[in-house]
């Protein structure tokens, strides 16, 4: 399980690599969960991922709150039906995990949005961005310092 993000006002966040992250047992649709998460912190985002690491303390997360549905919204999407995916939060896509044939834009390329778990547990998926599921928010835990303020020790 990942530590507690050290900074003031979201101790209850966790640390994944650079990020402060915070699942939430809400479903929304893609567009709405990540107007959710603007609203929560400052500079906030769907989380990306980048690693084999972070995806794994994602899914710990995920399996501490909700082992029923582990089922939630990442921040990537695909790009005008491009097959060229990103991240919501400018990030670079460094990263992927795929389930066995994903993505694969089923429904006449309506799947754009990412999510994670649907057949293989830790393992992506393209999705209906219509569709509500719980999701993660994410920030730089150093974009939300001001100046004079301290990261927690």
């Amino acid at each position: 399980m990942p530590k507690s993000c050290k900074v003031y006002g979201f101790t209850d966040w966790y640390k994944v690599g650079s990020d402060c992250v915070e699942y939430f047992k809400k479903p929304l649709n893609f567009t709405a969960a990540e107007f959710s998460c603007r609203a929560t912190a400052p500079g906030a985002h769907l989380v990306s991922v980048h690693s084999k690491k972070d995806n794994d303390l994602l899914l710990c997360i995920v399996e501490k709150f909700n082992r029923n549905n582990l089922r939630f919204w990442l921040g990537g999407f695909e790009l005008f039906k491009s097959g060229q995916f990103l991240w919501l939060d400018g990030s670079f896509w460094d990263f992927q995990i795929w389930t066995r044939g994903e993505p694969n834009h089923m429904y006449t390329s309506t799947e754009e949005c990412v999510e994670m778990n649907w057949k293989e547990i830790g393992r992506w998926n393209d999705n209906s961005c219509h569709m509500k599921k719980n999701y993660m928010c994410a920030f730089k835990w150093n974009t939300i310092l001001k100046p004079g303020s301290e990261k927690m020790e």
